[in-house]
């Protein structure tokens, strides 16, 4: 399943919402409160030195043409993430297990 730009935008709008109110860059908003780093495929240590991480960091643009840039590079991307095997419920992933 692909995302949608509107997607996108929706996660980077929070994400600069929340770096006003935490007063920490946009960018590290962006790693911190979104799924912007699992959608990219990357796993939970959320390491901000993963270079496909950088790689999207670096290329951001201003923040308000950041969701056009962002969904671009998800684009060009979507083929080297892997697909989430685990059950789903909406856009919510999970598991459990049995003892």
């Amino acid at each position: 399943m692909k995302y949608t730009q509107e997607f996108f935008g929706l996660q980077l709008v929070f994400a600069q919402k929340m770096a006003e109110l935490g007063g920490y860059p946009f960018a590290e908003s962006i790693r911190r409160n979104t799924a912007m780093y699992r959608i990219l495929g990357l796993d939970w240590d959320l390491d901000p030195a993963h270079p496909r991480w950088q790689t999207c960091i670096q290329g951001l643009p201003t923040q308000e043409d950041a969701t056009p840039w962002t969904y671009r590079f998800y684009l060009e991307n979507v083929e080297d993430i892997p697909e989430y095997t685990l059950p789903r419920w909406g856009c919510f992933s999970y598991d459990y297990t049995v003892s």
